[in-house]
């Protein structure tokens, strides 16, 4: 079955006079976002928006800005193009010599564990008591609940484990 899917980033380039290329994004945390260029009478602003509540605010501010760029930028600015790169400078520097590089990893770039307590022997995994709680398949909030109420793992090392020493576990987080 073909869906149709709505595009929303063509609403600003129709709607602002001018307007020539734009980048959208959200993210919940960043809001709706936009950066979008336009050109009139031989200017041209760029305008960045993040944080907007929503596609039509987000469109609107940057329209604002752009409005006031137009308004604001003066009639004539002098251009310094810069210079081209010296190209024929590179070329002689390798003089056509072939460079063979070893990339083999030679160590591992994994970071050593830290020895537990004196001796590092094997490790035991230490699991408190889960309750039995019978979870239909569509009951997800209860699995997870009773998942991070009642479980507990502990690690400890076999060799520096103390029987008398107590073992404070760490409890969940109330909802």
């Amino acid at each position: 079955k073909i869906r149709k899917v709505n595009n929303t980033n063509r609403r600003f380039l129709a709607a602002y006079k001018g307007a020539d290329g734009i980048k959208t994004g959200y993210t919940r945390a960043a809001g709706f976002n936009l950066v979008a260029s336009a050109e009139r009478g031989g200017k041209r602003i760029v305008a960045t928006m993040f944080g907007g509540s929503s596609t039509a605010a987000r469109n609107k501010r940057v329209a604002q800005l752009l409005d006031m760029g137009f308004e604001r930028a003066p009639a004539t600015a002098k251009l310094q193009r810069p210079s081209l790169p010296p190209y024929d400078q590179n070329e002689n520097e390798t003089g056509g010599k072939t460079l063979r590089l070893v990339t083999a990893v030679k160590r591992s770039l994994r970071p050593k564990m830290r020895p537990f307590g004196k001796a590092s022997g094997p490790e035991e995994v230490l699991l408190a008591d889960l309750p039995e709680v019978l979870v239909q398949p569509d009951d997800i909030l209860t699995a997870v609940q009773s998942a991070t109420s009642g479980a507990v793992a502990v690690q400890v090392s076999a060799s520096t484990f103390d029987p008398e020493m107590p073992v404070t576990a760490p409890r969940a987080r109330p909802p």
